[in-house]
């Protein structure tokens, strides 16, 4: 999705005009631990079963799976997940925002069926306690969540 979103800038540079992505959503693995030590240690067994997932549907389609390339653990960090601590966390999101100028972000805390469901819920509990107070009451960030749309999501 990153790439999608420059991808767009430059095409509005191209033909003169300025994208809005504030109305856009992007989505993110979210690996949030006490400390960022236990988080990133989470987010790369997540990497790891993804790409796991990533082969077995190859096979499905007839595909090779071994022309998958495993993508390094830095390019996963960067390109699709919030990883850390809660302090860690409410710093990435708004980086998200101030070099995306997406105005949401989707959050998927269960690794789309690839965690567990006790990893899963504590990271939701811990975001909830100590990351989305404080992004609500950023007033300098137009981040939003699920909730503030009305829905409901078990990711």
């Amino acid at each position: 999705e990153t790439t999608q979103f420059q991808n767009l800038a430059l095409a509005g540079e191209e033909f003169g005009t300025v994208p809005n992505l504030a109305h856009t959503s992007l989505a993110r693995y979210v690996c949030v631990a006490p400390t960022r030590t236990e988080a990133l240690a989470q987010a790369d067994e997540l990497r790891l079963r993804l790409h796991e997932r990533r082969r077995a549907f190859a096979r499905l389609r007839g595909d090779d799976p071994e022309a998958l390339v495993l993508r390094s653990e830095s390019e996963f960090i960067r390109t699709q997940t919030i990883v850390g601590s809660p302090d860690d966390c409410i710093r990435q999101i708004h980086q998200i925002v101030a070099d995306l100028g997406s105005g949401h972000i989707r959050c998927t805390f269960n690794g789309t069926g690839t965690v567990d469901p006790v990893t899963t819920l504590r990271g939701m509990e811990l975001f909830a306690r100590e990351v989305l107070p404080i992004i609500h009451n950023d007033t300098s960030s137009e981040v939003s969540t699920s909730q503030d749309r009305g829905a409901h999501s078990h990711d």
